[in-house]
């Protein structure tokens, strides 16, 4: 008996008395603890499989149709996940890619996605299909938006809101303009997707009771940071430091602003974890990120320091208005256009935080002036106000100052995109606007809950007054046709259509005031009243979005076909082929190409050097690329020649230049008697991790042009192996540049 109350007398210590506030809150608490329970599960079912129902014209032929998404999806991504694939599915790991602007890293090209988890699924797939197409990778991409919204839902609930506030913050945000219009970059809606992942993870560590209890969310921190790492979006990658660092320090300082007074922060085991798992992380990815950063550094216009570079694409508080409730105003790369509905609910949750509409005593926890309501709706505004400023570039006086003092900073461009980080911040947002909402139109479950009702004499006129200065705005733009130019590439059917934003804006605030007004009275003789007002808010925000939001950058196409690589003989046989300058990045056949499909994402030499080839030695460039002869292997006397011209004639004077022993992409074993000492040169890009071995031995490496790869010959037979050897230590450490000249 003494140890119990003992016990119990600590625990009391501890915690502290309670206090009337934390009395009223109990109520509430209960009702929003995050216990997970099978209602839980039924929801995180839901929210899966939410986003295909929505986009399931996507991922559904329809009489032989489907909806394709366009631009760099089919173009870049679709292309390098089928030649990845192919080589998982044969138990091989590409390195290097021979088949683009003359050889190309393929290991740490973001744009590949090399090392991301989920790709092994997708091997197996592969391999049991045969293949891959177009609407496969579709679905691999859509199952992005379901992980962000499984990871929503699961934050959100650790900060103690309710199942049904959560649902419909996740259901309308997971299908928000910025997420749909990310889709056509795989990379990055999978790189967005960990976003809320961390942020339950942190959260969880935080309020964890013990160590057993930490080591799940230590886990889920590791291998979400692990995706976010290496989902191959650097933007979003970087992004998510100023998502994760203010998060960060509210855990740590400010927890009761955030999060239910029941939900203790314990610094010091969150820290410890958090570092822990961090490092862990760290450890794990660091050779990736260092491999691509140096890639970069030498990759055209990516490497840094270039103020018009970095301000292109300019998204400004125009975008912002416009991105709220006028989206024809906003630029694409950054809009994030969730439904007037949810604007509206948003700013009812604004107003009843006001001084004038929140007295009711102390007895409610929503007016407290402590509440962590108010505070986080506070918090809230500050935070996207400053990352919208941020995304403004060189209208941005804190963008100028991050530019010039951020490390890193100077990389990125179209800062619009910058904008995914909202996306957990206006759910969270929406998840306390909801909840709010539903006390005010079912009075009775406000009562139950501890809630006194806000006075609607001042609050309806109020909300009034903020719809008309909406509307009048949209009718501003509206009647002066005043669009962003993107919004020209939006479906014919719909580009012309802009004023039903205006016509849905007026139907989601005559249902909204109509809720306030005679909500009460019109679900009180309903089974499910919150249910039913759930489904009513939730549909008209459906019937603002859907018309718009499924038709950016697509187009219907045909049923796809699945599209594979013959591994085994692909390497072998590009040198029976002539290379092509077709627009395309890596190739399904052995048909290599040298053109420059996108000069920022190959080599800066490469491009300096086939732009001045291609203007003055045109039809030499041609026969040195192999586009006019095939020839990849030319043997000269010298290097040192000033044109392409003068070292084709001394090339010619060698006819025999061995034979293939063996390439598979990343080795390649070549046999010559060479007639005399001279250089081989085998016109593919030369990369930091290339080497060369003469007989067993390795040489130093010469630069042809200062591009491609060659090796010094003593007369007579020799064995020629041309490896790409990347590894951790050279990727961490670096490497001697002594064997290249």
């Amino acid at each position: 008996m003494k140890a119990g109350k003992s016990s119990r007398h600590r625990a009391s210590k501890r915690r502290g008395p309670e206090t009337k506030k934390e009395v009223a809150c109990a109520p509430l608490i209960r009702r929003f603890r995050p216990a997970f329970s099978r209602k839980d599960a039924a929801f995180c079912a839901v929210i899966v499989f939410w986003p295909f129902l929505y986009l399931f014209r996507f991922v559904v032929p329809v009489s032989g149709f489907y909806t394709a998404i366009q631009q760099d999806f089919p173009f870049y991504y679709y292309t390098y996940k089928v030649y990845l694939l192919a080589h998982l599915a044969n138990g091989e790991l590409p390195l290097w890619s021979p088949s683009e602007a003359s050889g190309y890293p393929f290991f740490s090209s973001p744009l590949t996605q090399t090392f991301y988890p989920l790709n092994l699924p997708l091997a197996i797939w592969y391999k049991l299909s045969g293949g891959y197409s177009l609407i496969d990778y579709q679905i691999f991409t859509i199952s992005g938006l379901s992980i962000f919204g499984l990871g929503l839902f699961l934050w959100l609930r650790q900060l103690g809101y309710s199942r049904r506030s959560v649902l419909f913050s996740v259901l309308l945000m997971t299908i928000s303009f910025r997420l749909i219009e990310t889709l056509r970059f795989p990379n990055g809606i999978h790189t967005a997707a960990w976003y809320p992942w961390i942020l339950y993870a942190m959260t969880k560590l935080g309020t964890a009771e013990n160590v057993r209890k930490r080591i799940i969310p230590s886990l889920v921190f590791i291998f979400s940071t692990i995706c976010l790492c290496t989902a191959g979006y650097p933007y979003f990658l970087y992004y998510s430091m100023f998502l994760f660092v203010p998060y960060f320090f509210l855990l740590l300082f400010a927890p009761r602003w955030i999060m239910p007074e029941t939900l203790i922060v314990r610094r010091k085991p969150m820290l410890f974890f958090l570092f822990l798992s961090g490092l862990i992380s760290l450890l794990i990815c660091a050779p990736y990120l260092l491999a691509m950063k140096q890639l970069l550094a030498v990759t055209f216009n990516r490497s840094g320091g270039d103020y018009l570079f970095s301000t292109a694409y300019p998204f400004d508080l125009q975008d912002t208005i416009g991105s709220l409730i006028y989206p024809p105003l906003a630029q694409w790369e950054g809009w994030y256009f969730f439904s007037i509905a949810g604007v509206l609910l948003i700013i009812l949750f604004c107003l009843i935080c006001l001084p004038p509409f929140s007295k009711g005593g102390s007895a409610s926890p929503m007016h407290s002036t402590r509440s962590p309501w108010r505070a986080s709706a506070l918090i809230l505004i500050v935070w996207i106000a400053i990352c919208s400023y941020i995304s403004y570039g060189k209208k941005s006086y804190l963008f100028w100052f991050l530019w010039h003092t951020l490390p890193g900073f100077s990389s990125l461009r179209v800062w619009g995109r910058f904008n995914i980080i909202l996306i957990p911040l206006f759910a969270w947002f929406l998840s306390m606007a909801y909840a709010r909402f539903e006390l005010m139109i079912l009075p009775k479950e406000a009562a139950e809950e501890g809630i006194v009702p806000n006075p609607k004499r001042f609050l309806l006129p109020s909300f009034l007054l903020a719809y008309l200065i909406i509307f009048l705005m949209q009718f501003f733009y509206y009647s002066r046709n005043i669009t962003d130019p993107y919004w020209h590439h939006m479906t014919d059917d719909l580009k012309d259509h802009q004023g039903l934003f205006l016509l849905f804006g007026f139907i989601s605030f005559a249902v909204l005031f109509t809720l306030l007004l005679k909500g009460h009275s019109l679900l009180r003789r309903i089974r499910q009243p919150r249910w039913v007002l759930f489904l009513i808010v939730l549909i008209i925000a459906l019937i603002e979005i859907r018309p718009f939001g499924t038709h950016m950058w697509t187009s219907r196409q045909p049923s796809p076909v699945r599209d594979s690589v013959q591994v085994d003989s692909y390497y072998r046989d590009s040198f029976l082929h002539v290379r092509t300058t077709q627009k395309k990045t890596v190739s399904f056949t052995p048909h290599f190409s040298v053109y420059l499909s996108s000069p920022s994402w190959y080599f800066d030499r490469y491009v300096q050097f086939y732009r001045k080839a291609a203007k003055t030695e045109s039809k030499n460039l041609r026969i040195l690329l192999g586009i006019q002869g095939g020839q990849r292997i030319f043997f000269s006397e010298s290097l040192d020649y000033p044109s392409i011209h003068s070292f084709l004639a001394d090339s010619r004077r060698f006819r025999n230049t061995g034979r293939m022993i063996s390439y598979d992409g990343d080795v390649l074993r070549w046999e010559i008697n060479a007639p005399q000492n001279g250089y081989l040169s085998f016109i593919d890009n030369y990369d930091s991790y290339w080497h060369v071995y003469v007989d067993g031995q390795m040489k130093k490496m010469e630069l042809l042009f200062g591009v491609f790869k060659s090796v010094y010959l003593t007369a007579g037979p020799h064995q020629i192996e041309f490896r790409y050897e990347p590894s951790i230590k050279t990727v961490l450490f670096g490497q001697q540049d002594e064997t290249v000249r």
